[in-house]
């Protein structure tokens, strides 16, 4: 009978783990233009071998590697945006976030608040902790990592070692 409740909390993660939709298991998902969509995949897995159209030509109008890997190449500048915030602050001709899984960066400011800080980092970016059990202290001129985390959440983590929950503010 002890056991009882070891199943339910293994069925209730399973099941939470695959109810993640496809647009945040890969971050070409995300991208609304179908053409940057694809040319992002194409990137990431690989492109298969052209097949010419009937009466097409060899210098037809395929795009090269290269003019691939700008258009699926994401600026770390969009790092820890959701897609919803990065779309409202920025034109719709620019590129959606992008597939970087981390960065290191120095704390320029810490601004703390109910138990939570707000820091402003040496690339511009500004991170606030979504958590208040966290054992995490930070100082201007501190070494930090951003990296994502499950269910589109992300983790900093500090000069001690011990990460944290935070959320990208600006």
């Amino acid at each position: 009978m002890r056991s009882f409740p070891s199943a339910l909390l293994a069925l209730v993660a399973a099941s939470a783990c695959s109810a993640v939709s496809a647009a945040e298991t890969h971050a070409c998902a995300g991208i609304v233009d179908d053409a940057r969509r694809l040319a992002c995949y194409d990137h990431a897995f690989g492109k298969p071998a052209p097949q010419p159209a009937p009466g097409a030509t060899a210098s037809g109008a395929a795009a090269t590697p290269a003019t691939v890997a700008a258009t699926a190449s994401p600026p770390p500048q969009e790092f820890g945006f959701k897609r919803g915030e990065l779309e409202r602050q920025k034109s719709e001709d620019e590129k959606p976030p992008g597939a970087a899984d981390s960065l290191s960066a120095k704390v320029t400011a810490v601004e703390s608040r109910e138990g939570r800080f707000t820091i402003t980092l040496d690339n511009g970016q500004t991170w606030s902790q979504s958590e208040t059990n966290s054992r995490v202290q930070l100082a201007a001129g501190d070494a930090v990592t951003v990296r994502r985390a499950l269910l589109g959440s992300y983790l900093l983590t500090g000069p001690q070692g011990i990460a944290t929950r935070v959320r990208r503010v600006r």
